[in-house]
């Protein structure tokens, strides 16, 4: 339906300004279409649940919860080299749930050199998810390499990251558990040990809520802010209580 159809409905005397802007809103939106890109088919993928990140060529970088052969996937989406052509989408990685991690909930953050950080929800032997960093390999079209940065342990630490990171110009790393805020330091010397701190415990009380599920953002000052899907102790009878937090 076009937006001058909607026109009869009105004299010209009666569409005010704020009518006249309503519409042209109206007909722009519906102009606008939009265009599947990709279907996942379980092959290369199923349930792309976290966001997005780009490069400078354009091409989109993801991740994928589950796949046919993997225990979810990290995938690259190439823009067409012409314009109306189709993207392309390859898979970087493959998580096998031996130890390197499995389920991928949120998306990826880069640093300068190319490298992307995530976590892993879930993992073998009753783990608890992991912080992993996945390297871009020496010569184009080689294999990208995944490493566990750290293994959570469910204790003091927290269990099953689903909101994935957010980094500093430092290198440093910041996400939540379902009951911790947490940052990840990169060592002092190549090849080093990266350093887990505990930023916050979250208590279930009704000043820092509980279940912080999704990521933090940070601003020009270091602060962090995140949001808990439960209100704590005293949660709003059948519904969940959003807090806003500062760490």
């Amino acid at each position: 339906m076009k937006a001058r159809e909607f026109l009869p409905f009105f004299s010209v005397r009666s569409v005010t300004p704020v009518m006249a802007a309503v519409l042209q809103f109206m007909g722009s939106a519906i102009a606008q279409k939009a265009l599947g890109l990709h279907r996942f088919q379980l092959v290369d993928g199923s349930n792309p649940m976290g966001n997005l990140i780009s490069d400078n060529a354009g091409s989109l970088y993801g991740t994928t919860e589950y796949g046919a052969s993997f225990y979810g996937t990290v995938f690259k989406f190439a823009p067409p080299a012409k314009q109306g052509g189709a993207w392309t989408l390859t898979t970087l990685y493959g998580f096998t749930n031996t130890g390197d991690g499995a389920r991928p909930t949120n998306g990826l953050v880069f640093d300068n050199k190319g490298n992307s950080y995530g976590t892993t929800s879930d993992t073998d032997a009753g783990g608890y998810g992991e912080i992993f960093q996945l390297s871009p390999p020496t010569t184009e079209g080689g294999t990208w390499t995944e490493s566990v940065l750290y293994h959570f342990r469910g204790g003091v630490d927290g269990a099953n990251p689903l909101g994935g990171l957010v980094s500093d110009e430092k290198g440093n790393l910041y996400g939540t558990t379902t009951y911790t805020v947490f940052e990840l330091s990169p060592p002092s010397q190549m090849g080093g040990a990266w350093a887990f701190h505990l930023l916050h415990k979250v208590l279930g009380g009704t000043t820092d809520g509980t279940q912080p599920h999704d990521g933090l953002v940070r601003d020009q000052l270091g602060n962090l802010y995140g949001t808990t899907l439960w209100g704590g102790s005293q949660p709003t009878s059948g519904a969940a209580r959003l807090n806003v937090g500062r760490y």
